[in-house]
């Protein structure tokens, strides 16, 4: 086990007046290595020259032959981000570093899984928790094709004359670079919808993407107040648009594994008033996959209610299936 934190084992790190240190526990001896990280890159960052930059954040991946910290900065006039990547061997001896750059005409909107904490806020006397961003890192968010090793960077972007990322969302962005930096393409689009247009509560609002051979999917979707899930099929050489498409549902309020409920799958989204219960990923490609909703029809008139889970790959598309009472099944589609 890894841990990256300052000499005292705490992880949240000031780095303006502190090391950081790559801690290997290994769990069986409870034996730890403290290691000196060299070369500490993040904090030779200049805060000044960012937008409301107070503290620098970063989020740890760990890899077989290597760890990388990433970190995502906003520039002053909040239409231009940079992510970082520092990579280091686990001597903590830096190796590579990788630095993407991204503009837009309009400035950056911030959205729940773009990789950054979160507060949480709930009232007295309601149910509803406000969701707020603490730090940058929720800017926008990446992928990495572990084949090619390129590098797609998302999310969506706001009104054009506002000055701050604090904006309803009127559009997205995909830049796909080589692991280098160099841009390879760009797609960039308003989306006119007054639902999304008007759509207030950004710590409620997700981005997703996932590739296969020859598509790059991209979905913006809300499963709070507003139901909507918007996706965007391109092509995965050039950025053109393919195919897109909104899909509205109904969410099924089941009691989850919080309340008490033990169930081998959940899945809540609802459409065509039939039993079956899809998760995002699953209406996609119910969607725009034929193979995929011929088998999902053949069972809509299950008298049970039936829990579908979507696994992606660059290959195909695993669907699992269960009623949570007497089966579970797994089925493969290739991707259309």
């Amino acid at each position: 086990m890894y841990l990256l934190a300052d000499k005292n084992e705490e992880s949240k790190i000031n780095f303006d007046k502190e090391d950081m240190f790559l801690f290997k526990i290994n769990v069986h001896t409870q034996k730890k290595e403290k290691i000196l990280i060299s070369e500490p890159v993040i904090n030779q960052i200049i805060k000044d020259d960012y937008y409301d930059l107070k503290k620098i954040y970063f989020k740890p991946f760990f890899r077989k032959d290597y760890f990388e910290l990433v970190t995502k900065l906003i520039g002053k006039d909040c239409k231009t981000s940079t992510l970082h990547r520092f990579q280091y061997d686990y001597n903590g001896k830096k190796v590579n570093s990788y630095t993407y750059k991204i503009s837009l005409d309009n400035p950056f909107v911030r959205t729940n899984n773009g990789g950054g904490n979160l507060s949480y806020t709930s009232f007295q006397n309601s149910s509803n928790v406000i969701v707020g961003f603490v730090d940058q890192l929720t800017i926008n968010n990446f992928y990495i094709d572990e084949l090619t090793q390129d590098i797609y960077v998302y999310g969506l972007f706001g009104e054009k004359d506002k000055k701050n990322i604090n904006s309803n969302p009127k559009g997205y962005y995909i830049f796909k670079f080589n692991q280098k930096g160099d841009l390879l393409w760009k797609q960039s689009s308003d989306i006119n919808d007054k639902q999304l247009n008007s759509f207030s509560n950004e710590g409620n609002l997700y981005t997703r993407l996932y590739l296969n051979k020859s598509n790059v999917n991209f979905v913006i979707y809300s499963e709070k107040f507003d139901e909507f899930i918007f996706y965007k099929q391109l092509n995965l050489e050039k950025g053109n648009v393919i195919k897109e498409n909104k899909i509205t549902y109904k969410e099924d309020k089941v009691f989850t594994m919080m309340s008490g409920t033990r169930d081998f799958l959940l899945s809540f989204y609802e459409i065509n008033k039939t039993k079956v219960r899809f998760d995002a990923l699953a209406l996609v490609y119910y969607d725009c996959n034929q193979n995929f909703k011929s088998y999902i029809n053949s069972i809509n008139s299950s008298k049970d209610k039936i829990y579908l889970n979507t696994l992606v790959a660059k290959e195909g598309i695993w669907l699992i299936e269960t009623d949570n009472k007497n089966y579970y099944k797994v089925t493969y589609f290739n991707h259309e």
